[in-house]
């Protein structure tokens, strides 16, 4: 029954990660939408492994979930308080729209000291949206897979899936495509890239990945000798695919991915050759030899993805050389600098417990807190994660939600053993949340659902290598 319900979930997971990127290319809401319905057919998965007892899987299931919660209360706690806090918040409105949602905001009566929220249909609209991702996703991918090899496979599904969107997105970029996979009309057709809708959203879905080739490939490296090669080793099949899906990043036009996909790259490469050198090498040559090639290689695939689309490359420098300009001669900065200033504003008059979870959109395009840099644009978001949610949680909320990333780490910590896997998983997801700091990429679902996953996987596989660990020690005690 556990087999069955191990496949089923992993079929589940990779189903998930399929449609986030496949589903409802270039649509945010309507692919949001459609994966909170999706995750709940992780509450089902139990019941068709296990159909024919559907009463006991039922009698089992709740004392499970309350177990659960009590073992890893560093997690469940904190995810409680955060969605108490946003639910106290979305009965005290503090204000109601004049005809729509997008409309005008009148000012009512509520409780001015306690969290509240600008509308209610707004905060209401975003909160399962949110607590799907935390509370059933997440936990759902780390009770439901309790296998290595299971969580192996769904990172190799999640390498293959990226390597086809690799591929379908360097087709259409190379041949003059404007419309996203040939048909679907794109918001701007200067962003998008394969099925994602902006540029730099797909190269934060890059690193993420790379995270998972990293993962994988010092995985098998661990199992060779020092310097020699495994016969049919899957290593050459990974530096490939890091290789392809590197290429689409500059190839997108996203500058701020590029330089950090580069680095990462040239990291996980370093690495590689390092181990591939022979023990005859001092530690310091290993270094210098394999840092030389790694960063040689890294900038090799920028240049080569620049030289593939003359018209990308020339946006990238022409963009990058007005900016410079407008820096250096007017004092001017791009605009997601004077955005961050403007969202300032908004967690100044609100700072504790912010204005409500989604009400960013509607409160930050009133006259008064956008700068004259912006006039007849509205924002839909910060272009800055940790600042539109302090705008919306307060400071309160934004604290709470940081832990709920830190509760897994420390669970991986405290229970669990470091391992590769775990090591470059979390790698790739540490640099996207400190990516946040510049860019929204969480706001895409595609990134936060597989932002999610892999901080369950990588939770997850520490703590069954830990286990396994300590069997092989009993083992060889008992002989």
């Amino acid at each position: 029954m556990k087999n069955e319900q191990e496949k089923l979930g992993g079929l589940a997971i990779l189903g998930l990660i399929i449609f986030s990127t496949w589903g409802a290319p270039g649509q945010i809401t309507p692919t949001e939408n459609a994966l909170t319905w999706g995750c709940l057919l992780f509450l089902a998965v139990p019941f068709f492994a296990n159909w024919r007892h559907p009463r006991t899987t039922l009698c089992h299931c709740i004392p499970f979930i309350k177990n659960s919660i009590i073992e890893y209360r560093a997690y469940t706690s904190i995810v409680f308080l955060f969605f108490g806090l946003v639910i106290l918040g979305g009965i005290n409105p503090c204000f109601e729209p004049a005809g729509s949602v997008k409309g005008f905001l009148t000012s009512i009566p509520n409780v001015p000291w306690g969290p509240s929220t600008v509308l209610q249909e707004l905060t209401f609209e975003r909160l399962p949206k949110l607590a799907v991702v935390l509370i059933l996703l997440g936990p759902s991918v780390f009770f439901l897979i309790n296998r290595r090899s299971t969580l192996r496979l769904i990172l190799w599904g999640i390498t293959a899936n990226m390597v086809i969107l690799s591929i379908v997105g360097i087709f259409v970029k190379l041949s003059g495509g404007r419309k996203i996979l040939g048909y679907i009309e794109p918001t701007d057709a200067r962003y998008f890239f394969s099925t994602f809708s902006y540029k730099n959203h797909w190269g934060a879905y890059c690193i993420l990945t790379l995270g998972v080739i990293g993962a994988l490939t010092h995985f098998h490296l661990k199992k060779e000798q020092p310097g020699k090669s495994k016969h049919n080793s899957p290593i050459p099949l990974l530096v490939n695919a890091g290789i392809i899906i590197g290429l689409t990043v500059p190839l997108s036009g996203s500058r701020s991915c590029s330089v950090l996909y580069g680095l990462l790259f040239a990291v996980y490469l370093g690495k590689l050759i390092v181990n591939k050198l022979t023990s005859s090498n001092s530690i310091r040559m290993k270094s210098l030899i394999s840092g030389t090639i790694a960063v040689g290689v890294s900038l090799m695939i920028t240049y080569s993805a620049l030289l593939l689309h003359e018209e990308n490359k020339e946006e990238i420098f022409r963009t990058t050389s007005r900016q410079y300009k407008n820096l250096i001669d007017k004092g001017q900065k791009e605009t997601r600098f004077y955005i961050s200033r403007d969202t300032l504003k908004l967690i100044r008059e609100k700072p504790l417990f912010g204005w409500g979870l989604g009400s960013y959109s509607s409160i930050i395009n009133v006259g008064r807190y956008l700068g004259p840099e912006h006039k007849g644009t509205r924002f839909d978001h910060a272009h800055n994660d940790w600042l539109e949610y302090i705008a919306e949680t307060g400071i309160a909320g934004f604290i709470l939600l940081g832990f709920i990333f830190v509760a897994p780490y420390k669970i991986y910590r405290g229970k669990g053993t470091t391992n590769p896997i775990s090591r470059w998983l979390w790698g790739g997801t540490i640099v996207i949340i400190i990516y946040s700091i510049v860019e929204f990429p969480c706001r895409t679902p595609a990134v936060s659902f597989l932002m999610t996953i892999l901080v369950a996987i990588s939770t997850k596989y520490g703590l069954i290598e830990k286990e396994r660990k300590s069997i092989q020690q009993n083992q060889r005690f008992v002989y």
